[in-house]
């Protein structure tokens, strides 16, 4: 066999893994919760007659999406974001808002200085956070 025979048909077969490979879609998957809510206690009288106090755990409420090419930002502008997971291709920058419709003061936080892949706002500054975005690049 020709040896440029062989390097054509090498570098087609290169080629053709490199263009799959670049096909693949690539998505950042984020899911979040809120700051859960406080217990809704209530007095409620027993059966002996006494009263007692009785606490219900509300907990937090939980999200998730996946970011690509086509959605490449989320915003929630009335979450108070307690925690926030991230995987995948995640080229991202998490701001985080003091107020409300991305209003207050605000602080930017790539994604890339996370080393768990978990980012937590109250160890990120004390204010509370009312809202927030991330916006990816693809």
């Amino acid at each position: 066999m020709n040896k440029s025979f062989i390097l054509f048909v090498c570098l087609v077969g290169l080629s053709v893994l490199f263009q799959g490979a670049q096909a693949a879609p690539r998505q950042c998957a984020i899911d979040y919760e809120d700051v859960p809510a406080p217990p809704i206690c209530e007095w409620v009288t027993g059966p002996d007659g006494k009263k007692h106090l009785e606490c219900t755990d509300i907990g937090s409420a939980a999200r998730g999406v996946a970011l690509d090419r086509t959605q490449k930002t989320l915003r929630e502008p009335s979450w108070a974001l307690n925690i926030l997971n991230f995987s995948g291709y995640c080229k991202c920058t998490l701001i985080i808002y003091s107020k409300a419709n991305y209003k207050g003061y605000s602080l930017c936080y790539p994604f890339s200085k996370s080393k768990t892949k978990t980012i937590y706002p109250s160890k990120l500054w004390k204010r509370p956070t009312r809202s927030f975005k991330v916006i990816c690049v693809f």
